[in-house]
């Protein structure tokens, strides 16, 4: 039925990560419109959802709820984020706002120019990463700021691509995502060191998605 919004509790445990579905339609002035539901949704996937973002540039408080949610709008209007910004706030009692804070962030630097492991992709490759038999991460047809990206989403933190390298690559990192997970960067740096990269941390101030306890 059209005109729902609700969020609740997860009356779900599968998937373990929780899902997103949606449909596109038009509402009766012709706007276009997502409908839009999602179940088993962590706290963290919900101000993602809510307010835009990722979660590597997200700060969150302490004591975050720890249950997982569902939601369904089916409002005709554009408007689906404020709707969960709004039920998060009334609900849940949390908000969030963009701002300047100083932040850690590691950079993506050429240590070593012209690596022969990098080495330059087909221009007919199809673009992949998977996980090798011995637990590495094999990349084809990858430009270096996908790997930045790859790295920072599964280490969530800020990682920018310092290299100005054009590619695309086909290389192998010799480590894991789960390596990239737990922050072990001894690991992570010496396996792009065979690529002639580095991550350099620093501090820099970065535009951040701030979530706060409303008061």
């Amino acid at each position: 039925p059209r005109g729902l919004f609700v969020l609740r509790p997860t009356h779900f445990t599968t998937p373990t990560n929780g899902v997103d579905y949606s449909a596109e339609t038009s509402s009766p002035s012709g706007e276009h419109v997502t409908l839009t539901m999602g179940r088993n949704r962590s706290f963290e996937q919900l101000i993602t959802k809510a307010y835009g973002g990722s979660r590597p540039y997200t700060v969150f408080p302490a004591n975050l709820p720890k249950d997982n949610f569902d939601y369904l709008c089916t409002i005709l209007d554009s408007r689906v984020g404020e709707h969960l910004q709004t039920a998060i706030k009334n609900q849940l009692g949390y908000t969030a706002s963009w701002q300047q804070r100083d932040t850690e962030v590691f950079l993506l630097m050429i240590k070593a120019p012209d690596s022969p492991r990098l080495r330059a992709s087909n221009p007919s490759s199809r673009a992949f990463v998977r996980p090798t038999s011995r637990g590495q991460l094999e990349f084809q047809s990858w430009q270096t700021w996908g790997l930045a990206d790859e790295i920072q989403m599964s280490a969530n933190v800020p990682v920018l691509d310092k290299t100005a390298l054009s590619g695309p690559f086909d290389f192998v990192l010799d480590c894991s995502r789960d390596d990239l997970a737990n922050r072990d960067w001894d690991t992570v740096n010496r396996a792009l060191d065979g690529l002639g990269l580095e991550l350099v941390p620093t501090n820099m101030s970065m535009n951040m998605l701030v979530v706060e306890k409303v008061k």
